[in-house]
């Protein structure tokens, strides 16, 4: 088909629809558009043949319509033509060649994510040059204004007093880097460091702004490091970037690149990994412009492969030969073109390639001796330039003893880096000692880790490149860097609640002392949320009457990011551990994290911490429900009503706050009804954002009484929603049948 035809038959539609009727289809004499609205005055039309399946057509249409608002978040025309070329790679991932493809949203989803993956990374890459130079032009300003000042300090100025060391120290510092050797910045006060970071990195959409510092403890200012850490992790850690081998680059040359991350925690267990790989092609004279390349890629089901839209999938798939199916296309000259992406994820420890494991044990006076070592675990695998870092206490100085390879102290960033040439099969553990003065053993958390590697993970070798049925030279470089966090979201989710509950002993507490600080640090949290950025929701106290009669009540923590709950921590200071045995010690700590499951701990130890789950009851006859104390927050009466019609015997276990989540989420409770008391009240996310992730992390569901999934991208209330519903999935249309009955 031409251009013209193309345009032609979409210039046709406009004119074939008629106003005010619902038809879905709509055909001319020669083909059949097929039709929904999408946006605000915006279709999805799908052309076919007149003698095309109709049934097929509509599921077509369905799966295209549905990956649309993946790719464009506004719906706009702006971002219709913003995101054109996205969009066109999915629609290709649909429809290849006028045949629908065998392919569902899921599938759909995980290649989006393929290619949006190496976008987030570069960009990463690029933030973080940007802040290097920036900090790098900062100290170099410092560094001519301080020589300035000598000069003229030396220059015979009457009264002058001589230099002190209270700028910094010179030259004899054996940890300091080169950079530092010249010039050592100032240690700052506390209160000049944490200004500092108020004013250097705070955008718009990053959660509650912090003013001031009043007097006092300040919560939200205690909070900082515990923020900042759940989220950027490495990214606030100064990684030396390894350097690429130099590769004598051929007519034909691929780039192979793999990136892998990794989470692990301190007991060396894997949380989550991932590994993508991208395989680029550079050609560079134009007689080699439609070459071919072989590869050869495992044979394992837990390795997923996408070839570009251009590529003839048949031929990779029999072969393994990535050639163009158009011959009469050709690549272009000297501009890197993505032909081949594969995607891995890890399942248990042993698919680290290099395990980590970091021994901090107190020595006393403030000190900590500290072991850290590394294990290959892919013998295959040859890694160069490995950078292990580790943070240390700003101000501390390390005192090293045995190392395997060398390190280096870099003061700017607090971190000691230790530096490997080579890890292989014939060199595949090390270790190194040092001592240094820290706060505790969380100081030495989270222990990052770069390197380069010329053998990818998932052994994607090249085998040939064909150029006109002949083969010819080429030349391959590889590009392989991991960031692999040794610390766990879940523990600093824990840490940020302990901290907020420190400052809620007790009501004596809070009437006794000066309680102005605490007020004036909740006062700030005035963000107004929204669908896009990141930000933080506390409620300090979440049932407030609960807590006046010493009975339930919760401080609850939730991350909130780009509209979706990713951490949620509620602290139940009266809730017992568990219900079983009675002598159990009052206090649980629930804490979820996205896609990681949800746990339980005692309030005043992190050891005896359980993964919860829902209840598996399967009949509404058995089943037991919990609901508010009050009946302002929740209709009893309409409850009650509910609980005739599922056959419930039970009387309902009314409990303050969110702790009714957490009796859902470990399975003591199996439904859980909010029902509105009023037309016009919305719910405020902080009253349910941490317990909505918490049961569904639990394997439950959370809807409103609609059916309606909880809404957390409006702003500060859940506008889109009407009451609560949460229980396990077994029961969940039988309750939500009911509760629309009665309502």
């Amino acid at each position: 088909m031409t251009r013209g035809h193309v345009e032609g038959l979409l210039s046709s539609f406009p004119k074939l629809m008629v106003e005010g009727q619902q038809h879905t289809t709509v055909e001319t004499d020669s083909v059949r558009y097929v039709f929904q609205p999408l946006f605000e005055d915006m279709y999805v039309v799908l052309v076919t043949s007149k003698n095309s399946n109709i049934v097929q057509d509509m599921d077509t249409l369905q799966l295209v319509a549905r990956s649309i608002p993946e790719v464009c978040t506004y719906g706009t025309q702006d971002d219709i033509v913003d995101n054109a070329l996205q969009l066109l790679s999915v629609f290709d991932e649909i429809v290849s060649i006028g045949y629908r493809e065998n392919i569902d949203m899921a599938k759909l989803t995980a290649i989006m994510e393929m290619d949006s993956h190496e976008e987030k990374i570069q960009e990463i890459i690029d933030r973080n040059k940007e802040k290097e130079a920036k900090l790098e032009l900062k100290r170099k300003a410092k560094m001519f204004e301080m020589q300035r000042k000598n000069a003229a300090a030396s220059g015979g100025r009457k009264g002058a007093f001589p230099t002190t060391g209270g700028m910094g120290s010179y030259g004899n510092d054996p940890f300091a880097s080169k950079s530092q050797e010249q010039y050592i910045e100032p240690e700052k006060s506390s209160y000049q460091e944490y200004a500092s970071k108020q004013t250097s990195a705070a955008p718009a959409t990053r959660g509650m702004k912090l003013g001031r510092k009043t007097k006092g403890a300040d919560l939200f200012g205690s909070l900082e490091p515990e923020v900042s850490a759940i989220t950027t992790g490495t990214q606030n850690l100064a990684i030396s970037e390894p350097s690429l081998p130099e590769v004598d680059q051929k007519s034909v040359h691929i780039v192979t690149e793999e990136r892998i991350t990794a989470v692990v925690n301190r007991d060396g267990g894997l949380e989550s990994m991932e590994v993508k790989g991208d395989l680029s092609l550079i050609i560079s004279e134009d007689d080699k412009n439609a070459a071919s390349i072989r590869v050869a890629c495992l044979e394992d089901d837990s390795i997923q492969y996408k070839s570009h839209p251009n590529i003839d999938k048949n031929q990779f798939n029999q072969s393994g030969l990535l050639a163009l199916k158009n011959p009469s296309r050709t690549y272009p000259i000297n501009q890197p073109v993505g032909v081949l992406k594969w995607r891995y994820v890890g399942n248990s420890e042993d698919s680290i390639p290099l395990s980590i494991n970091c021994w901090p044990s107190a020595a006393g006076n403030g000190s900590f001796e500290v072991n850290i070592e590394y294990e290959l675990n892919k013998p295959y695998m040859t890694l160069n330039n490995v950078v292990i870092s580790i943070p240390i206490k700003r101000g501390a100085q390390p005192i090293i003893g045995d190392v395997d390879g060398s390190y280096e102290y870099n003061r700017q960033s607090n971190v000691l880096e230790w530096q490997i040439p080579t890890i292989d099969r014939n060199s595949r553990s090390g270790s190194m000692d040092f001592t240094v003065d820290a706060d505790n053993v969380s100081s030495f958390f989270p222990v990052s880790l770069g390197f380069i590697s010329t053998t990818p993970y998932c052994q994607v070798q090249v085998l040939d490149a064909i150029s006109q049925n002949e083969k010819v030279d080429f030349s391959v470089s590889y590009y392989q860097m991991e960031r692999l966090v040794a610390i766990r979201a879940v523990e600093t989710a824990s840490k940020v609640c302990r901290r907020v509950m420190k400052t809620l002993v007790s009501a004596d507490t809070i009437i006794k002392k000066d309680k102005s600080p605490i007020l004036d640090s909740i006062d700030r949290g005035n963000y107004a949320g929204g669908s896009k950025g990141r930000h933080w929701t506390l409620d300090p106290i979440d049932g407030t009457l609960g807590f006046l009669r010493k009975e339930q009540y919760a401080i609850c923590l939730a991350l909130i990011e780009d509209g979706e709950v990713k951490v949620g921590v509620i602290g139940c200071p009266n809730l017992k551990y568990s219900s079983e045995t009675g002598d159990s010690e009052p206090g649980t700590l629930f804490v979820a994290v996205k896609g990681q499951g949800a746990f339980q701990r005692g309030l005043d130890t992190f050891k005896d911490e359980t993964r919860i789950s829902v209840s598996k009851c399967d009949n509404t006859s058995n089943a037991a429900f919990t609901e508010s104390v009050e009946a302002s927050h929740s209709s009893h009466s309409t409850a009650e009503k509910i609980s005739n019609l599922l056959n419930i015997s039970k009387p309902p276990v009314r409990v303050d706050s969110q702790c009714k989540y957490g009796i859902i989420a470990r399975g003591e409770a199996d439904i859980y009804l909010r029902i509105p008391t009023s037309s016009t009240y919305s719910e405020k996310i902080w009253d349910h954002a941490a317990g909505t992730l918490l049961v569904q992390e639990a394997g439950g569901v959370v809807t409103d009484v609609n059916g309606k999934t909880l809404d957390f991208s409006i702003g500060r209330t859940l506008q889109n929603n009407s009451g609560i519903i949460a229980t396990n999935k077994l029961i969940y249309d039988k309750v939500l049948s009911s509760v629309k009955s009665s309502l």
